[in-house]
């Protein structure tokens, strides 16, 4: 079972959702493109993130899927694996 909630107290919440539609309520929620590179759109993600700053909601989603991101100019964010 698959879903997601949104605006519920300013926060994300999602229950094994793939991970494209997780950086699109993210793009949405705060105007930005996410670039994901070599990152596995299906992959199911579960957790969620609150509305209170980009930084936090990337760190909520890309820590536990082992992601790393940059900040690029012009709104945009580039995701890729962690290079550990």
């Amino acid at each position: 079972r698959r879903s997601m909630k949104f605006g519920i107290k300013n926060v994300s919440d999602f229950q094994r959702v793939e991970v494209s539609q997780v950086f699109e309520e993210l793009e949405r929620q705060y105007g930005v493109t996410v670039l994901l590179e070599n990152v596995n759109k299906e992959q199911l993600f579960t957790g969620g993130f609150v509305h209170d700053s980009l930084e936090n909601a990337l760190k909520s989603v890309t820590k536990p899927l082992d992601l790393e991101y940059t900040m690029l100019p012009t709104n945009k964010v580039r995701v890729k694996p962690s290079e550990k």
